[in-house]
């Protein structure tokens, strides 16, 4: 998700937080999960799964966490913008170019520098998974991390 303006709290049995505008969101779509809005807020969202899907939510959680801002958020957002324009206009979108923006917008959360605001969690990949995947339902994010 790609919050653009407001803000959400989302909760998992994984995590809990708070994302505002300009953040973007990322859920396990396996795991039970539910977010809500804090007022009025405007979004943009897809869901994606496949093959590489937990490959990459694997490595996107372990560099940003769940809840994170890019500083070049536009390499993320014009492959979104454009899946949503081709549905919206109802023009054929072959399941190979669609494939290809989902993977666009994935590779850039993996590889895009991490900014001056952001916490690089590349050396906490073990902890952070583990964190994350944990089985308790009493589990909770530390998000002091």
């Amino acid at each position: 998700m790609y919050l653009k303006s407001g803000e959400l709290t989302p909760l998992s049995n994984a995590m809990q937080g708070v994302a505002h505008g300009g953040q973007f969101v990322l859920l396990d779509c396996y795991q039970y999960h539910r977010y809500q809005s804090v007022g009025s807020t405007e979004m943009l969202w897809m869901h994606f799964d496949g093959q590489a899907a937990r490959f990459y939510y694997q490595q996107i959680i372990a560099k940003r966490g769940p809840i994170f801002a890019l500083e070049q958020d536009e390499k993320a957002l014009h492959p979104l913008k454009t899946i949503y324009n081709i549905f919206r206009s109802g023009t054929y979108l072959s399941e190979t170019m669609l494939a290809k923006y989902v993977t666009d917008i994935l590779t850039w959360f993996v590889d895009a520098p991490v900014g001056q605001g952001d916490i690089d969690r590349s050396g906490h990949d073990i902890q952070m998974v583990m964190d994350i995947y944990c089985q308790s339902s009493a589990c909770h994010y530390d998000w002091s991390r």
